[in-house]
């Protein structure tokens, strides 16, 4: 299924309780009202929307499925490597963004692909993630979207406006090319492997991998920034962290700590690769990245839920 999570939440929850048993109305293009529910600018509206497609008593579940399966008209992209400008929703507010893409000659035409989303380092932009990954995604035919972030001089703050822009990223990236929902990918480097374990771990059911770079969670109760609380939401994903053994020794217990309790929470891939030669620095050659993202593929439909959170004050 290609709508967002949320829609197909509402539209799930709604329908397994009126599950109606007639067809769509005449003239009904199921279609275009899942895409103007999904396009709908912000969360609440967007939710609103599924509910109210959900309480129609004249659509079958599986009408909205086949919809669901059905979803999205995409061109097939020109191949190489791309500067976009987009007008992304960022909470409440329409912010102009940058975004570096490369698609792969290998992209299948009609086929679902995989997306890599890749987070920049402090003072960088998206196309310094290019080198890193074209070589992956023409084995793969993965897609990798790098937004640029405009404070991201001042490194990362574990702010809402920085998941926030990357999240309408990701929006932008659904929606504009077919993505295989089930792998979507995410990295970065330094500030942006920071951003990568944010968001994961805030949204543990976006992405069917991780592979940060030279960044890590963070337990420290200032300013919100101890998302290490959250680290059991990500037992399910396979990780893979490089990560040079003589950077910030913070840093690094940090990760240590991390992949231990992922390890107690039953992670059965997640991998802390300390590189003992490097400080603020990564070889990333050190894991053959077509076979792991290969692997790597998240579960639509999992048959339990466990996640922590923290209540709002």
């Amino acid at each position: 299924m290609r709508t967002t999570r949320v829609l197909a939440a509402g539209l799930a929850a709604a329908i397994a309780v009126a599950a109606p048993a007639s067809s769509p109305a005449a003239g009904d293009d199921l279609g275009k009202l899942l895409a103007n529910a999904v396009d709908q600018p912000t969360p609440a509206l967007r939710t609103a929307a599924a509910v109210r497609l959900a309480q129609r008593t004249d659509v079958t579940l599986d009408a909205w499925l086949e919809a669901m399966r059905k979803f999205g008209e995409f061109a097939k992209p020109e191949p190489g490597t791309s500067t976009q400008k987009a007008t992304l929703m960022v909470g409440d507010a329409k912010e102009d963004a940058t975004i570096a893409v490369f698609v792969p000659k290998s992209l299948a035409a009609g086929k679902p692909a995989p997306l890599l989303m890749a987070f920049h380092g402090s003072g960088g932009e998206g196309h310094d993630e290019d080198s890193l990954w074209t070589d992956t995604a023409d084995a793969l035919g993965m897609i990798v979207v790098a937004p640029t972030d405009p404070t991201a001089d001042l490194g990362y703050h574990y702010g809402d406006a920085e998941r926030r822009r990357a999240l309408a990223a990701l929006r932008w990236a659904r929606r504009r090319f077919d993505v295989d929902e089930t792998r979507i990918y995410a990295t970065g480097v330094s500030r942006g492997a920071h951003l990568t374990w944010d968001l994961a771990l805030r949204n543990p059911d976006q992405f069917a991998a991780l592979v940060p770079m030279i960044g890590g969670p963070r337990l420290s109760i200032a300013e919100g920034q101890n998302n290490l609380r959250y680290v059991e939401n990500l037992a399910h994903v396979p990780i893979r962290d490089l990560q040079g053994a003589q950077d910030n020794a913070l840093l690094i217990e940090n990760l240590r700590i991390a992949f231990a309790r992922l390890a107690a929470a039953g992670a059965k891939d997640a991998k802390l690769l300390l590189q003992p030669d490097l400080g603020h620095d990564f070889d990333p050659k050190a894991v053959d990245w077509p076979k792991f993202l290969r692997g790597a593929a998240r579960d639509p439909l999992p048959m339990r839920v466990v996640r922590a959170c923290t209540k709002a004050e």
